[in-house]
């Protein structure tokens, strides 16, 4: 049995592929820069911790940068399913085989967290780090939901989301804020969480400048040179841009970029990668 998982910021997306049918899991996200892997493992839904007879397992997940890092997770994945062999990704890569399987192409991924790389087919050939909600993910959830949450904090919202917003989430306030984004793990979820808020007042002619404003930053950041670009295909992938997609398009256009192909998650595309590629 085949065993592939897609970790992104907010949850995991989980398939077992065996000769007769294909399973289904979720468990939370995992982001290894932020994360321990062991307190990861360890908190997996029982229907994915006692699965047995596991031959290959192929995880890709946000913040795996170098080699180290994916030996450290096959390590940690082939002692926790005994008789496995692991391979472990970037979600970069995930979603570029997921979107282009064996084409080339411009990988653009808004989810909870940013990021972009080209695509040569069967490696990523050049790729814009991400750098982290701190200091990049820009026009992600965790940022769009940063800008969100900054503004209402500060009485900066027009008074009929402020007041809309405070009813839907009326036990935030500063020093909870302050305690969850500075001195607790997963801060980048947290802030995407304000995402279907925007989603739902997209209209709304503010939360439509927050979110342009967003994608703008993410365009000006992981694709700066705007000339070497025209005319590539663009696809993406996530949950913010697949939800938000009309301003993406808006946006993108306004640069010259063609987006041909935008898919909420990488997980069904990459299940029919490794039906065909093993």
């Amino acid at each position: 049995m085949i065993l592939i998982a897609d970790a992104g910021g907010t949850k995991t997306d989980w398939r077992l592929l065996d000769d007769k049918q294909i399973s289904q899991f979720t468990s939370r996200g995992f982001n290894l820069k932020t994360q321990e892997f062991d307190t990861y493992l360890r908190e997996l839904p029982m229907e994915l911790a006692g699965l047995k007879g596991i031959s290959r397992i192929y995880f890709y997940t946000a913040g795996l940068v170098t080699e180290q890092d994916a030996q450290r997770i096959n390590a940690r994945l082939e002692s926790f399913y005994p008789g496995a062999k692991s391979h472990a990704f970037s979600d970069t890569l995930g979603a570029a085989r997921s979107l282009f399987a064996a084409q080339a192409g411009y990988v653009c991924l808004l989810g909870t967290g940013a990021g972009a790389a080209l695509y040569d087919g069967q490696e990523i050939a050049e790729r814009v780090p991400s750098l982290g909600y701190i200091l990049g993910d820009e026009g992600s959830g965790a940022d769009l939901g940063r800008s969100l949450l900054q503004t209402y904090l500060r009485q900066g919202l027009p008074a009929d989301l402020q007041d809309t917003f405070k009813a839907q989430f009326s036990e935030l306030n500063e020093a909870a804020v302050l305690e969850v984004v500075y001195k607790q793990p997963g801060a980048n979820a947290f802030l995407a969480q304000f995402v279907p808020f925007i989603v739902e007042h997209q209209n709304h002619p503010f939360v439509y400048q927050l979110v342009s404003g967003g994608f703008h930053r993410y365009f000006q950041a992981f694709f700066p040179d705007k000339e070497k670009y025209q005319g590539a295909p663009f696809r993406f992938i996530g949950s913010v841009a697949h939800l938000l997609s009309n301003i993406l398009r808006r946006v993108a256009s306004g640069y010259g970029y063609r987006i041909d192909l935008i898919a909420q998650s990488p997980i069904a595309g990459l299940t029919l990668y490794h039906q065909e590629h093993g």
